[in-house]
């Protein structure tokens, strides 16, 4: 991108009359204002014109207004609110709402250079969204960094969800200038419907019942913790009201217990000026002429203001904002946008290079909107990538005693027959089937698991064959089973469970049975590779028990690789990431940390913390590296690390200061802490791990574009100016188009090279125990990471199941309405991957 003027005029805006805090000022209240200063025409009249936004405070133009602050008032109300106010007042002097703004010039900033901040770039990313959607608002829309082709809106089949294509864009200052980056991406979210059709498909998928009677469901009493379900189901999401013109979308409270006919309130009468109480369905009779079904049956929707008051609305009039966030998907609906979203590498840079071509045309007008005179290339740009060398992959020892190395290509490697590192022993193996699949199925994919298993050292001393009944109380079945197993004395029980299907809810009851309640190992295989196996499927599960059988006093290792930075002083590899819940969902945030207890990064100690919603910095850091530490000693007799590679994910880049700091003053406090670590100097290597970049990297041969091999690296040209920072693709994609990984070395104690960090990164990559292939992150990042998914998607989804017939358990804790209970993870548990 080139950009011809050197510098903008930065602003600060201050919301007076009525003053806005912090608190209160959301970025979509803020962007509103702005948006109202611009059509209003208010921003010309003190001779701003054209400017971009930050989202909250600051608003970059090309014009000087001078030093001297300036204010305006700018009304509040689209022309639609307008007109259904002028209506409501009937004459009547009207109250209308004003927000007045005050604008101070703060500084000049240049538009690219080393003095560019963060938030310029991100106000430039907003700008130039503004260029491309602003001549066509009915064809596109504008969400963040991405702009969606509205005209190609996808409904998905029996589902309540829609697909929308788009592009989305992100600006970086590399070391050739300033980049446009720009990938195809889709947005996934609630298809157009009224709310009681969303409340039908809700209730089908809830219930597993098609044809459900709504009348029967709401007028049951037997119903009343599926209502309550439903209830937690539509808080926060967002509706439009249908008898009202226009209007900004409303939040659900919740559901109400009356019914329109039954709810009443008071209302003034206009010919008497007397208050008399009407029901909610004669006022919509009366005023809207609406009558309404089944008004002695449905309950309503409860919106709260933000004064407390709680309005009443008929879930007739309601209707679900097209296109929000769904939040908690199921895993076939996750399956049915993965299969319709996916594209080969081939076709996505065809796409991108189409759209860029698209902007270089559009950014070509030079009107008032564009008026930084932006210009786009629309080539790719050419950079020059190394491949790093796969590492050997070390196995157990063959007939003549020599441990079997296996060298990767293209990041793959088979190891039929072939004995793992340290295979555990003395396994019970207690496998568990659905009737649905049968005995006769699962005999056979038992036995062949055996064979396999034989063939790779790990052994099991009793294998148990069971049948549990399909149904709503599977999970209450297979804890029966497992105590009656213990009853018979089996210490080393591992649980294989067989599943008829795909059912996430039915897989998150037994998943938190058996790790958190029963704390037994298990691994879980669905019914069609139980019915149609493969020789690769059954070694990655023996994988996947050999490690998971571990505990605290002995443990399975399946490979090696040769990692000499950490043989030669003791050292730790950390993995820390935070799950937050999906978007519109008010569950906590889970933080986790995984860290390595060997000198193969072989084994580790994990352990979480819930926290607040949505909060990336991790409250109580110091807490989880203090526990890592003392567990670690234990495990390694007293011997304290040395050196500390900690590797994070989930951190932008306007966060990198204040999280980086914090995480790593946190480690040196705890180590500070622990009697174990006196008088010893320590160093840190600090990375952070983005994965939700939009670099695509292609092999361009002969006109075609095609998938560089694992181990490519980019550390030149679109990487940082002033930053040690590279791209690297460890793994080779299964479907669709790999993504690289962008790491950030932000502190390096251990002075190591950015090559041997690179190779370091890549061998980690290689050392996931559960398939044979190199993986997208290293391994203990990707063990923080599915720590903290599986317990925000499995264990806390099933505590939710469990509360809701608890009637000893709160329904809410906090103004936010969400019971925060903790997620306490068996201390036995946080020395094996039970969460792989």
């Amino acid at each position: 991108m080139k950009f011809p003027k050197s510098q903008v005029y930065l602003y600060r805006m201050d919301y007076t009359e009525p003053s806005i805090n912090d608190k209160l000022l959301t970025r979509n209240k803020a962007q509103f204002v702005y948006q109202m200063l611009v059509t209003s025409g208010k921003l010309a009249e003190i001779g701003l014109g054209w400017a971009f936004f930050d989202g909250k405070y600051q608003i970059y133009a090309q014009k000087d207004i001078g030093d001297a602050p300036k204010k305006v008032t700018v009304d509040l109300e689209t022309p639609a609110e307008a007109a259904e106010a002028v209506k409501k007042a009937a004459g009547k002097e009207r109250k209308i709402r004003r927000q007045t703004v005050q604008f101070k010039k703060v500084k000049t900033v240049p538009i690219f250079g080393d003095e560019m901040k963060d938030n310029t770039i991100q106000a430039l990313e907003l700008q130039i969204m503004h260029i491309l959607t602003h001549k066509n608002p009915e064809k596109f829309m504008k969400k963040q960094r991405s702009i969606f082709e509205l005209e190609k809106v996808k409904p998905i089949q029996d589902t309540d969800m829609s697909i929308i294509p788009g592009y989305y864009h992100q600006l970086s200052q590399a070391q050739i200038g300033p980049v446009l980056c720009s990938d195809v991406t889709y947005l996934a979210g609630m298809s157009k419907m009224t709310l009681l059709q969303y409340i039908y498909l809700k209730l089908s998928t809830l219930t597993n019942m098609r044809g459900l009677d709504l009348v029967k469901f709401f007028s049951d009493k037997r119903m009343v913790n599926m209502r309550k379900a439903l209830s937690k189901d539509l808080m926060a999401r967002q509706i439009k009201l249908d008898h009202l013109a226009g209007g900004r979308a409303k939040k659900i409270f919740k559901l109400s217990a009356g019914t329109p006919k039954s709810h009443e309130f008071e209302q003034e009468d206009k010919s008497t000026g007397k208050k008399q109480k009407i029901s909610v369905n004669d006022y919509f009779l009366r005023t809207y002429k609406k009558k309404l079904e089944h008004p002695d049956v449905y309950p309503m929707i409860v919106i709260k203001r933000p004064t407390g008051q709680e309005d009443y609305y008929p879930l007739d009039v309601c209707s679900i904002v097209p296109f929000q966030p769904k939040g908690n998907l199921t895993t076939e609906e996750r399956s049915v946008i993965i299969n319709e979203t996916r594209k080969d590498l081939e076709e996505r840079f065809r796409e991108v290079i189409k759209h860029a071509q698209d902007l270089a045309s559009t950014f070509s007008n030079k009107d008032s909107s564009n008026f930084l005179g932006i210009e786009v290339d629309p080539a790719p740009l050419v950079v020059e990538g190394r491949i790093l060398a796969p590492p050997v992959i070390i196995y157990g020892k063959d007939t003549k005693q020599k441990n079997v190395e296996v060298e990767p290509k293209g990041g793959v490697w088979n190891i039929q027959e072939i004995p793992l590192f340290q295979p555990k022993n003395a396994i019970d193996l207690l496998a568990l089937t659905s009737d649905r699949i049968g005995i006769g199925s699962a005999d056979k994919f038992v036995t062949e698991l055996e064979q396999v298993s034989k063939n790779s050292g790990v052994l099991f001393s009793t294998s148990c064959l069971l049948e549990y009944r399909s149904g709503n109380e599977e999970h209450v079945q297979i804890k029966k089973m497992i105590e009656e197993e213990k009853k018979k004395g089996k210490k080393n029980l591992f649980v294989l469970v067989m599943l008829d299907s795909k059912d996430s809810m039915k897989y998150n009851l037994i998943k938190n049975e058996l790790d958190l309640t029963s704390q037994v190992a298990s691994q879980f295989v669905v019914r069609k590779n139980v019915e149609k196996f493969s020789g690769s499927l059954l070694g990655n599960i023996v994988n996947a028990i050999n490690v998971k059988a571990s505990s605290q006093e002995g443990f399975g290792v399946n490979a090696i690789v040769d990692l000499p930075i950490l043989r030669k002083v003791p050292t730790t590899c950390i993995g820390i990431d935070v799950y937050h819940a999906p978007p519109g969902s008010a569950r906590p945030s889970e933080a986790a940390i995984s860290a390595s207890i060997n000198m193969t990064a072989t084994r580790y100690f994990s352990t979480s913390r819930s926290q607040e919603s949505r909060k990336e910095g991790i409250a109580d850091i110091k807490g989880m590296f203090a526990e890592v530490l003392a567990e670690a000693l234990n495990q390694l007799k007293g011997t304290p690390f040395v050196q500390f590679i900690v590797i994070r994910d989930g951190v932008a880049e306007t966060q990198f200061i204040d999280i980086c700091n914090a995480e790593i003053k946190a480690l040196k406090d705890a180590v500070a802490a622990n009697k174990a670590y006196a008088g010893k100097q320590i160093q840190i290597l600090y990375m952070i791990a983005q994965k939700r970049n939009i670099a695509r990297i292609a092999i361009s041969q002969d006109g075609s574009f095609h998938t560089p091999p694992a181990g490519t690296v980019i550390d030149s040209k679109i990487t940082g100016r002033t930053k040690e920072d590279f791209y690297i693709l460890p793994h080779k994609a299964i479907i669709g188009s790999a993504k690289p990984i962008h790491y950030h070395v932000v502190q390096n104690d251990m002075k190591l090279t950015l090559e041997q960090i690179q190779e370091l990164i890549f061998k980690l990559c290689h050392l996931h125990p559960g398939c044979t292939r190199s993986v997208s992150l290293p391994a203990p990042l990707y063990n923080a990471h599915k720590l903290g998914y599986r317990i925000g998607q499995v264990y806390r989804p099933a505590m939710e199941y469990h509360s809701q017939f608890d009637d000893t358990k709160s329904e809410s804790s906090g103004s936010s309405g969400y019971n925060y209970e903790p997620v306490n993870i068996p201390h036995n548990l946080k020395y094996t991957p039970f969460y792989l």
